[in-house]
């Protein structure tokens, strides 16, 4: 049986940045300026961004061996914690795929924003230090300039930062971009049948509408969308990979009897409860660094309780992360072999 992790939702996290434009008084803004705001797909108006600024009475930044961790006396309150590969220094640069900062792995960067005491398990994103200078001796933290990208739950739902202390960058400059973007379409010709109603249907998916999750194993895939209220979902027998091949014999995704492919599409609320199919994987490829499906492409034949009508469908996705560029003069601070992965820290400036 197959099994995908629960999903976490956006809200729940930073409630108030779908609210309201709070800024604090202005006359606290003697070292600095956090400010926030949700991503939002291209072509669609962003939401407004919650600046904050703060004295160095609200404000403690704290140096580690490879970073800096930032916590606010404010109310709300909130914090900040950056980290460079383990081994390597932080400093001015680009740094690629990080992970949650409190439990990065030492070849991952660490990142993690929080605010108003509420936690949304960042699983990743990037950043840019644009200045940063401590005191010789102590190592006080005199100066620092971040800009950040981080993705809370899932790859689908981001928060884009600046943070500014004692530094004379501007906070509107060029907001980093996105880590993880991704393209594709599902097609499904209905039948009179209960879950399409006998009506044809085609989405378009992109990296705000269409949440993807892949088996823990590997062994299956589930494309979720909120937004158009469908979810479509494919797996291998047992514990078997999920590879490029024809898979006969198709039952519900979660309920397979040992030795059949798991096959499930359900939208506005109409599933089946038994699925008789069966569905070929055309093309299916992973990030090896994250473990996610970058290019998928199948098709499928569903039947619900044996007896109605078959649904066909198409489904064609691809996906893409950012890291450093792969060229001969760009300085590769940290990460992995250069001559078959993508540097992970690197001197972006």
């Amino acid at each position: 049986m197959n099994r995908f992790p629960a999903r976490v939702l956006f809200r729940s996290f930073f409630p108030g940045l779908m609210l309201a434009n709070w800024c604090a008084a202005a006359n606290a803004a003697d070292a600095g300026v956090l400010r926030f705001a949700q991503a939002s797909p291209p072509g669609t108006a962003a939401p407004a961004a919650m600046s904050e600024p703060f004295s160095d009475a609200q404000v403690t930044l704290v140096a580690t061996p490879n970073g800096v961790n930032i916590s606010s006396a404010s109310t709300p309150s909130w914090s900040l914690s950056l980290a460079s590969t383990q081994g390597q220094p932080f400093g001015p640069a680009c740094y690629e795929r990080a992970r949650r900062a409190s439990s990065a792995p030492a070849t991952r960067p660490g990142l993690e924003f929080n605010y108003a005491g509420s936690a949304c398990d960042p699983i990743g994103g990037r950043y840019r230090v644009l200045e940063y200078q401590q005191t010789p001796g102590s190592h006080a933290v005199e100066k620092l300039a971040v800009d950040f990208y981080q993705y809370c739950g899932d790859l689908h739902h981001a928060v884009i930062g600046n943070f500014r202390y004692h530094s004379d960058l501007p906070v509107d400059a060029d907001s980093p971009a996105p880590m993880f973007s991704a393209s594709g379409s599902v097609y499904v010709l209905g039948n009179s049948e209960y879950v399409t109603q006998g009506d044809n249907y085609s989405f378009a998916i992109d990296a705000f509408n269409t949440t993807v999750v892949p088996d823990a194993t590997g062994g299956g895939v589930l494309f979720n969308s909120q937004t158009n209220a469908w979810q479509l979902s494919f797996a291998a027998p047992a514990t078997l990979p999920l590879l490029p091949g024809d898979y006969e014999s198709a039952q519900k995704t979660g309920y397979q009897d040992a030795g059949h492919p798991g096959l499930d599409y359900d939208m506005a609320a109409r599933a089946c409860t038994q699925i008789s199919g069966d569905f070929n994987v055309d093309t299916i490829s992973w990030d090896r660094v994250e473990n996610y499906p970058t290019n998928f492409f199948a098709t499928f034949t569903q039947s619900c309780e044996a007896t109605s009508p078959p649904i066909t469908g198409v489904i064609a996705y691809a996906a893409s992360f950012e890291s450093g560029p792969l060229v001969e003069d760009v300085i590769h601070v940290a990460g992995f072999d250069a001559d078959k992965a993508w540097p992970l820290v690197w001197q972006c400036q």
